[in-house]
């Protein structure tokens, strides 16, 4: 059984994957285990880590980018709140402008996904995030490793960092 935890940056809720790679097992699992507001989680932080499992669920699954932003906003997606939701639907709209920040973990997870969705490479998204640090550097570093980790694979990874990361040089 494959586990995928809702959320690095608060460790929150597992949604077990099994066998089935769909986003939909995953988060009918983190569903029916309320553990996050029994924390005393917020809502919309239980809301956020949803949907960032969701999209973990589908890159893992080998889908494309498109279907892993579609998580939130295709028909009979999962049911998020109204600012959960916004910031989704926004990851689809072309960039254009400043905007204001979006706090906390939603936040996090905003900055992550824009950094994904605007380099074609592991290294790429991570120099990006690396030269606008922002707050939550941390979390937002964590949450974009695994979005691309999980959309690239091994195989994303310069063999210089692959190297590194099995400790052979």
């Amino acid at each position: 059984m494959r586990r995928v935890w809702c959320c690095p940056a608060t460790n929150l809720v597992p949604g077990s994957t099994g066998t089935d790679t769909s986003w939909a097992a995953s988060v009918q699992y983190s569903n029916s285990r309320p553990s996050g507001l029994q924390n005393g989680l917020e809502p919309l932080a239980v809301d956020t880590c949803r949907l960032y499992t969701g999209m973990l669920v589908v890159a893992l699954g080998g889908r494309s980018r498109e279907a892993m932003l579609g998580v939130a906003t295709r028909k009979g997606g999962i049911p998020l709140r109204d600012e959960v939701l916004a910031v989704a639907r926004s990851w689809g709209a072309q960039p254009g402008g400043r905007r204001s920040r979006v706090p906390g973990i939603l936040g996090c997870l905003d900055r992550a996904v824009r950094a994904f969705l605007r380099t074609d490479s592991f290294p790429a998204g991570l120099s990006r995030l690396l030269d606008a640090p922002g707050p939550d550097a941390d979390a937002t570093l964590a949450a974009f490793g695994a979005l691309a980790g999980a959309h690239y694979g091994e195989a994303g990874l310069p063999p210089a960092w692959r190297l590194r990361l099995a400790n052979l040089q």
